[in-house]
């Protein structure tokens, strides 16, 4: 699991991060009665972490001959991807732009999801009901963040 996020990290950190986020949160969550079995699951997700994020300035020098500089950064001719932002008022402005057309392409690609969402909570929610609010966590974290996403994102 760490290992898959970990790649994903190279081509689509942004999602990436926030899928790999659900994921450790989840994963510590089923694991934290038994402690041993936590510290492990936290082990493997810091060194698969630190790998990617190690191979992170690698893969960019390889694609853009810079190791700080992305191939979204670069393609905006900039240092850092300009659809990317920690200032309040620029993610707003996103969210007024672009967040009826993410909402739109959210419910697009919810509509296969549900589908699996719903067989999987009748077959197996009695047992496993966490698992489906993980699924439907992650699904939320990225509609989330993707409408927070300044220049609108290609959900």
């Amino acid at each position: 699991m760490f290992a898959c996020l970990g790649f994903a990290l190279q081509v689509r950190p942004y999602t990436a991060f926030v899928l790999a986020a659900v994921v450790t949160v989840s994963a510590l969550g089923e694991t934290r009665l038994n402690p041993l079995l936590c510290a492990r699951v936290l082990g493997i997700g810091v060194l698969f972490g630190g790998l990617a994020l190690a191979g992170v300035p690698l893969y960019n020098h390889l694609y853009t001959g810079h190791w700080l500089v992305s191939l979204y950064a670069m393609a905006a001719g900039a240092q850092a991807p300009p659809e990317l932002s920690f200032n309040p008022l620029r993610i707003w402005q996103g969210i007024a732009e672009y967040g009826r057309q993410t909402f739109e392409m959210s419910l697009i690609g919810l509509f296969p999801f549900t589908y699996l969402l719903a067989a999987y909570a009748l077959i197996e929610e009695r047992e496993h009901r966490r698992k489906v609010w993980i699924l439907a966590a992650i699904y939320l974290a990225l509609f989330v963040t993707y409408l927070a996403h300044p220049e609108g994102s290609g959900v």
